[in-house]
């Protein structure tokens, strides 16, 4: 085993097995732990403050950002599909975007040579009007291969859906936002018809009612992050809120895990419709 001098303290020590060099005396655990939660401090508070002039100046830029580092962290894209995609998708900024087929698809489990795809038969042909989660595509030979996703009752399916060059004159994009929005509204309807409630309008008479009311909280409809503290400071202040009493928080939130619950959202909306062939 190698014998070591800390440049810290001068003490004498050896590496043990995995001839490490962590002094004794001067390295624990846990202090190493809080410096590396120190340093992501120190990280945010140079990073977060950067990102919110950067979603003022430039939102597209700032949207940009966000995709790239959402890209990076899509390491199951590489898993499921291939690395390829992965890398494809991280250089192109491709999103994860929701498509309607105008006209049914073949599908394949995996990507097969073109001089092959009239001699393997398709995992099973996705009929026109179906959803699918589209997560990239890589072209290949003349054709271009989606990787796309889509449930087949409880079991999400991950597949190559084979297309041609004009493929997006096949497909429709479907609005995220506008999938979101409408679950908003519904939750916000349910509630409303669920339970009692106080509409109060005016910035400043919805910040006087809060501080007046603890027995009631504010219905909370926009999604929530971490950033949500410190983008509140640009973000717009509505001029209607609605409050329930405490008391109706439970049944509030089995209705939020209801109506918002993003995965039972997507679970519905690509559902494998009837109809298809196997």
């Amino acid at each position: 085993m190698a014998r070591w001098i800390c440049n810290n303290c001068s003490t004498h020590f050896e590496g043990g097995i995995f001839n490490t060099r962590n002094c004794p005396h001067c390295y624990h655990p846990l202090s190493e732990f809080f410096k590396v939660i120190f340093n992501l401090l120190k990280f945010a508070v140079i990073v977060v403050p950067l990102l919110i002039i950067i979603k003022l100046v430039s939102n597209p830029t700032f949207e940009n950002i966000v995709l790239s580092v959402k890209n990076l962290v899509k390491i199951d894209t590489a898993i499921y599909y291939q690395p390829s995609l992965y890398f494809n998708n991280l250089f192109y900024l491709k999103d994860d975007s929701y498509y309607i087929l105008r006209e049914r698809k073949f599908v394949y489990r995996r990507i097969v040579s073109s001089e092959y795809t009239n001699k393997v038969a398709p995992y099973l042909i996705l009929p026109a009007e179906q959803t699918v989660l589209a997560k990239g595509l890589i072209r290949k030979d003349s054709y271009f291969w989606i990787a796309a996703e889509f449930y087949k009752e409880d079991l999400r399916q991950r597949v190559f859906i084979l297309a041609p060059k004009n493929w997006e004159a096949e497909m429709a994009r479907v609005d995220r936002k506008d999938i979101l929005d409408r679950a908003k509204n519904e939750f916000r309807n349910a509630v409303l018809s669920a339970v009692g409630y106080k509409e109060v309008g005016g910035k400043d008479n919805i910040k006087k009612f809060m501080e007046e009311n603890s027995e009631y909280f504010r219905l909370e409809i926009e999604d929530t992050s971490f950033l949500k503290p410190f983008f509140q400071i640009v973000s717009p202040q509505y001029e209607l809120a609605y409050f329930v009493l405490n008391s109706d928080k439970n049944k509030v939130d089995e209705l939020k895990e209801k109506y918002l619950n993003i995965n039972l959202i997507e679970k519905n909306l690509l559902q494998l419709k009837s109809g298809q062939k196997n």
